[in-house]
């Protein structure tokens, strides 16, 4: 059980990590090319 709360919690992780990558990216693009920040409901 421990094992597996391990390898859960790297995954969470490295998840929240492309997840705060992307949205990095995501911003210097918009920066870059002025973009205006839309948010749309799907």
């Amino acid at each position: 059980m421990c094992e597996e709360s391990l390898r859960r919690g790297r995954a969470g992780k490295v998840m929240r990590a492309i997840s705060i990558l992307d949205t990095v990216l995501r911003d210097l693009n918009t920066r870059t090319h002025r973009l205006s920040c839309r948010f749309t409901s799907i």
